[in-house]
């Protein structure tokens, strides 16, 4: 019986129908109750599909949507696009973060192959023997951009793979980081009573807040000044904030993390120059501290320190990312390659495309400098491709839940036996 229910709401959790099959419904103007729409509200849902791709349902392909419900395992996701959404793709153009990025080049690539192509053919229309003498010299042959042109995509490509390889190496030490807060926080659970309640919640709130101290240390933006000692404790004790001077900032303990943040570990935090370093040696220091026990020895003990020092070992990991870029010299010859190559294709190509050699030119341009630019987009995955702020809320909802103790565990509902509890027994039965 329990499992039918179960099975019952998760099937409800979903949209109960397909992404597509809700697609279907409004290009027939029909809702998933079967009422008609009219032209008026077809139209809205057509033009904000198109202007910022939202669909039935109101979800944007930017948007963290759910597979199902959170009480039922769901996980965060992005919404992928597909080939379906092709013309959402050309309509949303002017809004591409790669665009505005790389919209100097364009432009310059546009007005230079425009004034090439302009000057080569007032030459040819002049009427005079020099001027068609001229015109004639402004051509170039295509051999030298035939041949450059493979060098030239190969150090592309070699640029995007060595920046996807950062960006997947990023994304595995933060699913790392996730399996040891995971692992971590259920050999805390195991143990919580020779671990004792007050530590037990002192432990998962630092192991909590670790993720978001991790995150504020490869963000820089996210980075606090440290303050004095008497601005300190006015901005954590007090609640109001008061005017400081510039190059300072200060925290609000009423935030994530530091409203997990233990007693008394908060100023000791905030004041450390390395804050998730310092929650991990706050972690060991807790758990070399238990005493001696029946069911808790060294080999318990050893087993959740190693545990913390993993942990420890991600931050190196996460710094060795933001502090190693791309070699300098690879990334400058790449794009002086790349501005030579575009700034004399014009010269190649004027004579056959004439006034259009401007528009060809910001094409070729869009596209190459596009390619160039998603590698360096993606080199620090930490500063704009991963959404930290997911991955780090759900760590939290790993360990402690959305607030404290009401965090599912199979450990609350097993005897001292090993068993079920009676009220579980009954339920299945």
């Amino acid at each position: 019986m329990l499992g039918c229910d179960l099975e019952t709401h998760i099937i409800g959790g979903r949209s109960g129908l397909s992404r597509r099959g809700r697609a279907k419904l409004v290009a027939t103007g029909v809702k998933e109750g079967g009422k008609e729409e009219d032209e008026g509200t077809k139209r809205e849902k057509w033009m904000a599909w198109m202007s910022m791709g939202r669909r039935e349902g109101g979800v944007g392909h930017s948007d963290i949507v759910m597979r199902e419900k959170e009480e039922f395992g769901g996980i965060p996701r992005m919404e992928r696009y597909t080939a379906d959404d092709w013309l959402h793709n050309m309509f949303t153009l002017s809004s591409s973060t790669v665009l505005r990025q790389i919209g100097t080049p364009i432009l310059s690539c546009f007005a230079w192959g425009t004034l090439i192509s302009v000057a080569h053919r007032y030459l040819l229309r002049s009427g005079r023997i020099m001027g068609a003498v001229w015109a004639d010299h402004m051509i170039i042959t295509k051999t030298p951009h035939s041949l450059l042109g493979s060098a030239l995509g190969l150090l592309l490509v070699f640029r995007t793979n060595t920046a996807y390889s950062r960006f997947w190496e990023g994304r595995k030490i933060w699913e790392h980081v996730a399996n040891l807060s995971r692992d971590t926080s259920r050999m805390v659970r195991l143990y919580q009573r020779e671990l004792g309640e007050e530590r037990v919640k002192r432990c998962l709130g630092l192991l909590a807040a670790f993720p978001y101290l991790l995150r504020q240390r490869v963000q820089p933006k996210w980075l606090i000044d440290k303050v004095g000692t008497k601005r300190f404790k006015h901005f954590v004790e007090g609640e109001e904030e008061e005017e400081v001077d510039k190059g300072f900032s200060w925290i609000d303990k009423r935030k994530t993390p530091w409203n997990l943040m233990p007693k008394g570990t908060l100023a000791p935090c905030v004041m450390s120059q390395n804050r998730p370093l310092w929650v991990c040696d706050r972690l060991g220091s807790e758990f070399v501290s238990v005493p001696d026990q029946k069911t808790f020895t060294n080999r318990e003990r050893l087993a959740l320190v190693s545990l913390i020092d993993k942990l420890s070992n991600s931050i190196g990991e996460c710094e060795r990312l933001v502090q190693t870029p791309v070699p300098l010299n690879y990334a400058r010859h790449t794009i002086r390659f790349l501005t030579l190559w575009c700034l004399t294709l014009p010269l190649a190509v004027c004579g056959e495309l004439g006034l259009a050699t401007g528009p060809v030119m910001a094409v070729v341009a869009w596209t190459l400098f596009g390619i160039y630019e998603i590698g360096v987009q993606i080199e620090d995955p930490f500063q704009r491709t991963l959404k930290l702020s997911v991955i780090c809320r759900q760590i939290k909802s790993d360990v402690i839940g959305e607030q404290w103790d009401n965090r599912q565990s199979a450990f609350d509902v097993l005897d001292e036996r090993g068993g079920l509890e009676e009220s579980e027994q009954q339920q299945l039965a």
